[in-house]
């Protein structure tokens, strides 16, 4: 009988302690009804974006400034033409980079949408 009670003490001390670990961790038993916005898994398109592909073989500065890799776009201007000094193309690098890309809404209701205009 002793043994009983012994296991029984042991089996509710258990259980006790389990639901002390889950109330200090903030893991509760709901019914699974509640959701967290974290919980969400937005699968990503299939393929290589449009700046990708653009740049993926191209020896042009332009494809990769419209792409935004700015470093690899020095990198062939110092290769190709030999230029060691960009701050005088700075600003002509940012304005063609802003014309990569346009914005446009798809409902009053959304966030902005993007798009990457295409080239013959």
């Amino acid at each position: 009988m002793e043994l009983d009670e012994d296991e029984n003490n042991k089996d509710s001390i258990n259980t006790n302690q389990d639901e002390q670990d889950k109330e200090g961790t903030g893991i509760t038993g709901g019914t699974g009804d509640e959701k967290d916005a974290s919980e969400y898994f937005v699968v990503p398109t299939k393929g290589q974006s449009v700046p990708q592909a653009r740049t993926q073989n191209s020896k042009l500065a332009i494809d990769h400034i419209l792409r935004g890799s700015f470093e690899s776009t020095m990198r062939l201007l110092h290769d190709q033409v030999g230029i060691v000094c960009f701050d005088e193309y700075k600003q002509i690098i940012l304005q063609k980079y802003s014309c990569s890309r346009t914005a446009f809404t798809g409902l009053p209701s959304l966030l902005l949408l993007y798009a990457c205009p295409l080239r013959n």
